[in-house]
């Protein structure tokens, strides 16, 4: 489950990136803010204010405006924003359906923390938190029917499809050493990389239309988000597991505990089958948790799942090799390796 939190081990700030897209993605969240009021009863609007203040690390909308402007470069003419409007929304779409799903996930996980602070299910109960998490949903319908392209709404309405798809999976998963990677690569895509290559492929169709991008880049930008979106996961998995309760905003392991399967645990399960004895029986006799951290701790799952993420990485590197080497490039690519680092 992507924590989303303040971590504080590397954190990606926004001083890294060039000063037209800090001062862009800076203002996604007060832009969120101005729409969300004009749809908003008092008390709505103040529970939606909370959850996306403070922030997080903005990192959808930050890849996006760096793809949207990477792409822009390419085009012929002189273009005169470095980020359409059209892409600047969905920068910001994609910002409200990461928080709306995160709301609906802690429900789902009975998560009483995130971000250093009490989860809306925890403060506010689980159904203003069903209604919260509907509302920002709605609202970010609203606006990228506003962008006015049928494409763009079928590509970012498949985004939607896949979280629910993949929360069904991870319910279905049942601890065993015979659980699919397979299987797993594509629940962290479906939960994770969806909402970064379908974002991507739409900010790429805004200018593909105009005959300015070819279908070779539109599926590199989409490739990229895919492997970058799955590391990017398979980095929180780990996390999970190597970070301390304050680096999360969450305590560690809470993903364990809830009987989450991810990468660090389908290893463990392999090396000792014990594992998955003792999610299967919820952790119910004394020590069962700490038990189970330990023995995931001693087997290879962690080192073989820094591996994996490594090379969803290379392949997310790769992918920006179809553009030009420019600054937003590099700054792609850069916090692909900076995401990497923060397990190394």
């Amino acid at each position: 489950m992507e924590t989303s939190g303040p971590t504080n081990v590397l954190p990606l700030e926004s001083h890294s990136l060039p000063c037209e897209i800090s001062a862009m993605l800076n203002s996604v969240q007060k832009d969120i803010s101005k729409f969300l009021e004009l749809g908003a009863h008092a008390e709505v609007l103040g529970l939606a204010e909370r959850a996306f203040f403070p922030s997080g690390k903005l990192m959808r909308p930050r890849v996006i405006l760096l793809m949207a402007a990477l792409c822009n470069k390419m085009r012929e003419e002189t273009t005169p924003n470095v980020v359409s409007k059209k892409q600047y929304k969905i920068a910001m779409v994609s910002e409200m359906i990461h928080v709306a799903s995160l709301i609906h996930d802690d429900i789902i996980d009975e998560a009483t923390t995130r971000r250093g602070a009490a989860t809306f299910n925890e403060s506010d109960g689980c159904s203003t938190a069903v209604f919260l998490g509907d509302f920002i949903l709605a609202q970010a319908t609203l606006l990228l029917t506003s962008i006015g392209s049928a494409d763009v709404i079928r590509i970012l309405a498949q985004v939607i499809e896949d979280l629910v798809r993949g929360e069904l999976m991870q319910a279905d998963q049942v601890a065993s050493e015979e659980n699919s990677f397979a299987d797993y690569v594509l629940k962290s895509y479906k939960k994770t990389g969806s909402l970064f290559s379908h974002s991507l492929k739409a900010v790429m169709l805004t200018v593909a239309v105009l005959g300015c991008c070819s279908n070779y880049v539109v599926d590199m930008a989409f490739n990229f988000g895919r492997n970058f979106g799955i590391m990017f996961q398979l980095v929180d998995d780990l996390l999970d597991f190597t970070s301390t309760d304050g680096e999360l905003g969450k305590p560690t392991g809470a993903d364990l505990r809830a009987g989450v399967i991810t990468g660090p645990v389908l290893f463990a399960c392999r090396q000792y089958p014990e594992v998955a004895d003792i999610i299967r029986r919820q952790f119910a006799e004394p020590g069962d948790f700490d038990r189970c951290m330990s023995l995931v701790g001693r087997s290879d799952g962690i080192l073989r799942t820094k591996q994996l993420a490594e090379q969803f990485r290379i392949e997310a590197s790769r992918c920006l090799h179809g553009f030009p080497d420019c600054e937003y490039r590099r700054c792609l690519d850069s916090i692909c390796k900076q995401r990497i680092s923060q397990i190394n």
